[in-house]
This record gives C-alpha cells, sequence and structure tokens, in this order.
C-alpha cells in the first residue's frame, strides 16, 4: 500500500471502510466487492463459484 498511502498516514482511519462502502453502493447488485475476513476484500468473479 506504500504507493496509495504514505508513511505518515493515520493507520485508524476508515478511509478503507468508507470507499469500499462507496464502491459497493456505486455498483449495486449482485455485490461485485467480497470480504476476505483477516485478508482483505476481492473482486467478485460473477459465479457462485469459490476460488
Amino acid at each position: 500500500m506504500t504507493p496509495v498511502w504514505d508513511e505518515h498516514a493515520d493507520p485508524f482511519t476508515n478511509t478503507v471502510l468508507v470507499t469500499i462502502s462507496r464502491l459497493r453502493r456505486k455498483l449495486g447488485d449482485p455485490p461485485a466487492i467480497e470480504t476476505i475476513p483477516n485478508v482483505g476484500y476481492r473482486i467478485a468473479c460473477g459465479s457462485d463459484q469459490d476460488d
């Protein structure tokens, strides 16, 4: 994340959560962004199959 966030960025900010929330709202249904617990986020593949 170095290219996006510099070393002085506040790690306790909710910027990522807000950005993901806005993207999800704009993209609508079906959900295009999946949350992977303890890992991060991924773009959904569009099918019901798990990778």
